[in-house]
């Protein structure tokens, strides 16, 4: 084959290829137009249109009352299981109780160096005088006075701003006796019974004696006179 001729086919065989190629060109396109028509004509799923014109509104929180939640039974207040009556018991008497106090005392012989000094007329007689103070104070006849106090200084008795050893111990014996006696003691040595309230004295003796109606006594009320102490538990 001459060169001329070689020229020739290959003219023809580029014009074959270029006619190739156009032609997929064209069906690459109608396939591409064909599909994309297809998309755009397929039908939507049927949705529900958003109304624009409706005006929302929140309201307001809702307050929820908060309970208090367990997970057990809470555990029931029992009440306290009563306990058997002690059995009944006598009150001790004590000076705090009874309210015979250092003071009280003090008082008490006071009035005792005033009416009775025990360095006169001995511990018998002087404890007697002790004794109608204790009598007035456990006789509970308000007209005495309400404590021991008011008793001593109430205007019946002479009272002193001194006070003398030996004075404060037959006050505080007296005491002991009356404490004892209130405790279920017997024979404590009273020098005078519980119902002589009163004496008088003539400058060298003390006359104790009680109203035959007891008490306070009245107008014309006879006296009853306990002199002397048979049973004293004093030498003097």
């Amino acid at each position: 084959m001459n060169k001329k001729s070689r020229k020739k086919l290959v003219r023809i065989f580029a014009t074959i290829v270029a006619v190739a190629l156009i032609a997929i060109t064209i069906l690459s396109v109608e396939s591409y137009m064909a599909d994309n028509a297809s998309a755009t004509t397929a039908v939507p799923t049927e949705q529900k249109a958003v109304p624009t014109n409706i005006v929302v509104t929140v309201d307001e929180p809702i307050k929820v009352k908060t309970i208090e939640l367990y997970t057990t039974e809470p555990e029931q207040e029992q009440e306290p299981e009563s306990e058997p009556e002690a059995p009944a018991i006598e009150p001790v008497a004590t000076d705090y109780a009874y309210g015979f106090t250092l003071a009280t005392r003090e008082k008490m012989a006071r009035t005792l160096y005033q009416e009775g000094n025990v360095d006169y007329v001995g511990w018998t007689e002087a404890s007697k005088v002790v004794w109608t103070m204790i009598n007035r104070f456990m006789s509970g006849i308000k007209a005495f006075g309400e404590s021991m106090d008011e008793i001593v200084t109430g205007g019946a008795y002479a009272y002193l701003e001194s006070v003398t050893e030996e004075n404060l111990a037959v006050v505080n014996d007296v005491i002991d006796r009356y404490l004892a006696e209130l405790n279920g003691a017997n024979d404590v040595g009273r020098t005078l019974p519980s119902d002589f309230y009163y004496f008088w004295g003539d400058g060298r003796t003390n006359h104790f004696y009680k109203y035959a109606s007891g008490g306070l006594g009245r107008p014309g009320d006879d006296r009853i006179y306990f002199n002397g102490a048979p049973n004293s538990p004093y030498d003097s």
